[in-house]
């Protein structure tokens, strides 16, 4: 049965098919990334993204952004029955994995997964996942991209292209239609954007660091061999004792230490101060002292 769909109802969320190869500039090893794709109900205004998984933070920064480039926020998400967004699928009584929870009540929108095996009951997106991966991916395909942001510029700019392109079934493009019927009903955005936050309980090590997704973090000195908590956003690691943060580091990837020279102890620090410059500067000063006593001789 056709539905009509009112302005600003709904948007359908799907990942698409066709991966992308990304190569490590290092290594050379080959990484194929993710394109997670959003079409609005009325207009069909598409958002695209790639990503390295479809794992839960991936998916919920996902959706973060997707309302971002939209302006505003539908009412209804329709996704399927991603493991790592519906922890029970039930099409009139879903569980939602609580962080996922959490970002609807945030941005005020509800969620209606899809039935199981069931695509005809989120077309749109099965639709936008075609027209993404025959008009963005298929033209990218001869590119060579070494990362990620690179590879997700080159995204935007065809998925600009794709939605100012005048639709075979209309004589307005996408973007027209979205300024037309869809921007002004859409809902308003939250002052703040939603955050994934990562939580973990750790104990200092003796080295006054705390390991979060092998890399590690100072804290000071004192707290060594104290229970702390961990909390991860995208772009900022905090580490809290007592429920007081007692340090934040700048997120990091992969193996290595972030160590702020506040935190560490006085005999670590004075060590940490010498250098070949500030030795070489000490031998200098102590024989330009040595020539001056000789010459008041």
């Amino acid at each position: 049965m056709k539905r009509p769909k009112n302005a600003g109802e709904e948007v359908q969320v799907d990942y698409a098919r066709q991966t992308v190869p990304v190569a490590d500039p290092e290594t050379e090893e080959i990484r194929e990334a993710e394109t997670f794709v959003g079409v609005l109900g009325t207009s069909g205004l598409i958002c695209a993204e790639a990503q390295w998984s479809q794992s839960l933070p991936n998916l919920t920064r996902a959706h973060v952004r997707m309302f971002d480039y939209f302006g505003g926020v539908p009412k209804l998400v329709i996704p399927d029955n991603l493991k790592s967004g519906v922890t029970k699928a039930n099409f009139y009584d879903p569980d939602l994995n609580p962080t996922c929870h959490e970002m609807t009540v945030h941005y005020g929108v509800a969620v209606l997964p899809t039935r199981t095996n069931q695509p005809r009951d989120k077309g749109l997106a099965e639709n936008a996942v075609l027209q993404a991966e025959r008009w963005i991916l298929a033209a990218l395909r001869n590119r060579t991209f070494f990362r990620l942001h690179e590879l997700n510029q080159a995204i935007r700019e065809r998925l600009h292209w794709l939605n100012n392109r005048q639709r075979s079934d209309c004589e307005y493009s996408r973007q027209e239609l979205f300024l037309k019927l869809e921007k002004q009903v859409l809902g308003p955005l939250p002052e703040r954007p939603f955050e994934y936050i990562e939580v973990k309980r750790a104990r200092v090590h003796i080295d006054y660091h705390v390991t979060f997704q092998k890399h590690h973090y100072s804290v000071p000195h004192p707290y060594i061999r104290h229970k702390v908590l961990i909390r991860a956003t995208e772009h900022l690691v905090s580490i809290y004792h007592e429920q007081k943060r007692i340090a934040h580091h700048v997120r990091q990837d992969g193996y290595g230490y972030s160590t702020a020279e506040d935190h560490m102890p006085p005999n670590h620090r004075w060590y940490r101060e010498w250098s070949r410059e500030r030795f070489c500067r000490m031998i200098n000063n102590n024989l330009t002292a040595q020539h001056k006593t000789r010459v008041c001789l």
